[in-house]
């Protein structure tokens, strides 16, 4: 017995030796968890930026020159929004287009009715009938009705004049009362607009504190790269500290081993003890065996009554079965508490040596400490550095992560917002398009209103010159009057002549009709659209993009367009327009980005999409994760490469292209090579 717990103290003491130096060789404590490691492969990496926006017509954000011969004034506004106004107010007489047709450059859309312009096309041709006749009089001589005719011409010219400056002074109030409308809609319009723009709310506390964070990882990153090493009085204070955990390791080990040395001779008692109880048993209910049959013998019974009659033979051997009974019961209760007691050993060994071992776990666990205080001590600057290091990295990716946070809030916001931001720039646009149209009609209203108070003037000397004329009997000045209402009568016949071609509403560009917004029978004006035209041959997608995503973009770029309404489908695209001014909304500044389609089935006006840009790819690069790279400040980047034996060894390594989980290695690392990823625990 004594041999076997010397054994057993031995084993204890290899095993707690073998866990010593399985911990110096490996330079991890017991439960330490293998860094995660990753392997350096070839692939593709590709860094790209993006949003979501909306599908609109090309020629809603075209930077390219008008054509020769477009419109412009009001009619070009009514162009670049999409919708075709009439040229003459009117009531609608023929429409010749509908939703979904395509049209050429010029093509009829609509007839107004020309009535009124036939008209006054009949009457401009009879007064330029009438003027060519009363020269032919004129030239065959002076008669009294040609004179009776000349004071009617007067009094007629008269009349005409005064009406035409009554007429010149209300055209002028009702036309400035119309802009002065449309001016103050488009004033609303374009305050709506701007405080519904200005909805997105103010920089968050997140982003602030990110940038404060990082601002100062990066000043203790500078003051601890100049720091020096440990003190002699801290390195020495190490080295006893590792003293004193050695001494205290070997004290609790020894104890460990007495314990179990002494437990396990407890339990071989206990055993003992217990193994004799059971073979008295054994005996004991052998003997009771052969008393019964001595029983029987003479009583004739295994159970007899004894009474007086009774056998002194019968009643001997009654009372040694009884008392072998008896034995056994107490046999049976030794053997019991022997259990008990090998049980409560047990109990008393396990609690023992548990408090041992956990004597020994804690000296290792401050030799542990104590070792790893003094490489610090000897490595202060190195690890102070590189903590330095992780904290930079930790804090630029915190300031990342707020950034995109704040990005993806602006993102969701600006989609809810959407809508009302572009019903707000529909209502600008249109009232801008009315007001420019309120305008125009105003200066054609008080031109065409001056122009017939000049005509009337003319008229009116004109009659009067030939009034005098016929008087002194001047043949050659009536003949030059007569030539003048000829003049005049042309110029109203040309006027009516136009007036009459406005009555055909006309396609100002090639498209496709999108709608028909006027119904026959309907009355029309210079500010009510009659349909809207779109482009749809070169669709293009809108979105903003922060100003750090578009720094990175530029015109002919790449781009790949998601299509919520498809299911996600995705489609080419390519970078038509970057805006080059920002609006800062709440603080953050945004650009206008605009990405060519072209004509795609199943996509539509309106529809929300979500677009990224390719500004820088790589081929068959190697790569790594980026939790792989260790920032070292200035100095520049280095990873830890796992060898063949596990062995970590540290090298330097140059960066190219990356993205948000993998950056290219462009030098200092071959692919199938392992690394160790930082902050990261092996499975």
């Amino acid at each position: 017995m004594k041999k076997r717990s010397t054994l057993i103290g031995l084993a204890a003491l290899a095993a707690a030796g073998g866990a010593i130096a399985a911990w110096q060789l490996t330079g991890s404590g017991p439960g330490r968890v293998p860094p995660a490691t990753a392997v350096a492969q070839r692939g593709d990496i590709v860094r790209s930026v993006g949003g979501v926006g909306k599908v609109v017509d090309v020629r809603a954000v075209s930077r390219a020159p008008a054509p020769v011969g477009a419109p412009t004034g009001a009619g070009a506004a009514a162009s670049v929004s999409g919708a075709v106004f009439a040229s003459a107010a009117g009531r609608v007489l023929e429409l010749l287009a509908v939703p979904g047709q395509e049209v050429a450059r010029g093509q009829v859309l609509a007839r107004l009715d020309p009535a009124n312009a036939r008209v006054n096309l009949v009457t401009a041709q009879a007064a330029l009938d009438q003027a060519n006749a009363q020269l032919a009089a004129d030239l065959s001589g002076v008669t009294p009705q040609s004179l009776y005719s000349a004071e009617a011409s007067i009094a007629t010219a008269n009349k005409a004049w005064v009406a035409a400056k009554r007429n010149l002074v209300d055209t002028a109030r009702a036309e400035a009362g119309t802009v002065a409308s449309a001016a103050q809609q488009v004033d609303q319009a374009a305050a709506q607009l701007t405080l519904d723009r200005h909805a997105l709310g103010p920089v968050p506390q997140s982003l602030v504190a990110a940038m404060t964070q990082l601002a100062a990882a990066e000043h203790q990153l500078s003051f601890d790269t100049k720091a020096s090493g440990p003190s002699p009085q801290s390195a020495a204070a190490a080295r006893a500290a590792v003293t004193a955990a050695e001494s205290t390791l070997s004290a609790a080990t020894a104890s460990l081993v007495t314990i179990r040395a002494v437990n396990a001779q407890q339990a071989a008692s206990a055993q003992h003890v217990l193994d004799t109880a059971r073979q008295q048993l054994a005996a004991d209910q052998a003997k009771l065996q052969r008393d019964l049959l001595t029983e029987r013998s003479f009583c004739g019974t295994t159970t007899p009554t004894i009474t007086a009659s009774t056998s002194t033979e019968c009643a001997s051997a009654a009372s040694t079965a009884v008392a072998d009974q008896l034995a056994i019961l107490k046999d049976e209760g030794a053997i019991q508490s022997a259990q008990d007691a090998i049980a409560q050993a047990d109990a008393n060994t396990r609690q023992s040596e548990h408090q041992a071992q956990a004597q020994v776990d804690s000296a290792i666990a401050a030799l542990t400490a104590a070792r790893d205080q003094r490489a610090a001590l000897n490595a202060a600057s190195a690890q102070t550095v590189a903590k330095d290091v992780q904290a930079v990295v930790a804090a630029r990716q915190t300031l990342e992560s707020a950034r995109t946070q704040k990005a993806q809030s602006v993102a969701k916001d600006r989609q809810a917002l959407a809508l009302t931001v572009a019903k707000d720039r529909q209502v600008l646009a249109l009232g801008r398009t009315s007001l420019t149209q309120a305008r125009s009609k105003g200066t054609q209203s008080v031109s065409q209103a001056r122009a017939l108070v000049g005509a009337a003037a003319v008229a009116l000397a004109n009659a009067r010159g030939a009034l005098i004329a016929l008087q002194q009997g001047a043949p050659a000045a009536l003949i030059a009057q007569d030539e003048a209402k000829i003049a005049a009568a042309r110029a109203q016949l040309g006027a009516a002549q136009t007036a009459l071609a406005q009555t055909i509403v006309r396609a100002p560009s090639a498209g496709t009709v999108t709608a028909v917004l006027v119904t026959a029978g309907s009355p029309v004006d210079l500010l009510t659209p009659v349909a809207v035209i779109v482009d749809l041959r070169h669709l293009v997608v809108s979105l903003d993009l922060s100003e750090f995503d578009v720094a990175l973009v530029h015109d002919g770029l790449s781009a790949i367009v998601s299509v919520d309404a498809l299911n996600g489908r995705r489609f080419p695209g390519r970078v038509l327009f970057v805006g080059i001014s920002g609006v800062d909304t709440g603080g953050v500044v945004s650009f206008p980005v605009r990405i060519a389609l072209g004509r795609v089935a199943g996509i539509k006006l309106g529809m929300n999409v979500s677009a990224r840009i390719i500004v820088a790819e790589r081929r068959n690069a190697v790569i790594v994760p980026l939790e792989a790279i260790v920032r070292d400040g200035s100095s520049g980047s280095s990873v830890t490469v796992v060898g063949a034996t596990g062995r970590l060894t540290p090298r330097r390594v140059a960066l190219g292209l990356a993205d948000n989980h993998k950056v290219e290695v462009m030098l200092g690392l071959r692919p199938g090579e392992r690394v160790v990823l930082a902050g990261g625990s092996g499975g």
